[in-house]
């Protein structure tokens, strides 16, 4: 007799009987009354495993949901900050030009904050038209032939002096030759992803050495690119989470760490989009 409940078969409940019984009408209605019985008690069971699943997953949800509000409350005052900050920046060296009262030998200097202040805000906004292109699927590859160790040496000489003025090493390593290290990739986007890399080291690393370089990885045109610092580091539980949007390590947004915590989820998402 089939174990069916709502128009849903669970099984087969059989009985092996010897040659010379038969059943009579009543013990037939029995056996299909219990096979009955079994499968809406099957048919229960189901019904109360997705009941479960489906508050698991209301939950999930609403721990989500909650989650999301919280990020964006911390994105909402980390960009305030992050805006107001090199604002002041532009608009109070502005006013000292404006008024006269800064000497030609300060006039470069002040000139020079008001510049590093709007770069810092073009380079948030940077940011924000990415994470928003990633969140709609607009990440455009192009690839070309790129000389990995051309990279390596402009991102060394660009970063070199920042470096320098924290009075931290910095150094590079290439592992192939000249000829060896080109590979079909999109030359922006690498440097765009060492880029968030090594302004992380640089923001985390108040003393010490940061090194930076590539390894080939087997036969194939892949590369495993590594940024070392000696750094604080990060706790193994922060591992997966700062790679998520508008999260930081220090959520503080009036913290000395410049950044609205899209860094590191814009690398993925171009990392993931190069394969």
């Amino acid at each position: 007799v089939r174990l069916e409940y709502a128009g849903k078969i669970y099984g087969i409940l059989h009985a092996h009987l010897p040659h010379d019984f038969a059943l009579v009408k009543e013990e037939q209605e029995l056996f299909s009354d219990v096979a009955g019985d079994i499968a809406y008690a099957l048919y229960n069971i189901e019904l109360e495993e997705e009941r479960k699943k489906f508050k698991k997953e209301l939950i999930h949800a609403k721990e989500k949901a909650e989650e999301s509000d919280r990020l964006k409350s911390a994105f909402l005052a980390n960009i305030n900050h992050e805006i107001r900050t090199p604002l002041s920046g532009i608009v109070g060296p502005a006013q000292l030009l404006k008024d006269g009262s800064l000497s030609k030998d300060e006039q470069p200097e002040y000139a020079e904050m008001i510049e590093e202040s709007g770069n810092r805000i073009m380079s948030l906004f940077d940011d924000l038209m990415d994470i928003s292109k990633i969140e709609t699927g607009q990440i455009n590859i192009s690839s070309q032939e790129t000389n990995i160790n051309r990279i390596m040496e402009e991102l060394y000489a660009y970063f070199k002096p920042r470096f320098y003025e924290k009075g931290i090493d910095f150094s590079y390593g290439v592992a192939l030759s000249e000829e060896e290290s080109v590979v079909n990739t999109d030359e922006t986007k690498v440097k765009q992803v060492l880029t968030h890399l090594l302004n992380n080291a640089l923001k985390f690393t108040g003393s010490g050495s940061v090194h930076f370089g590539y390894q080939p990885e087997g036969n194939s045109n892949r590369f495993r690119f590594f940024v070392c610092d000696t750094g604080k580091g990060l706790p193994p539980e922060n591992h997966e989470k700062v790679f998520q949007h508008f999260v930081k390590e220090d959520a503080d947004p009036y913290s000395h760490d410049e950044g609205v915590g899209l860094g590191l989820s814009i690398s993925k998402a171009i990392v993931e989009a190069l394969g």
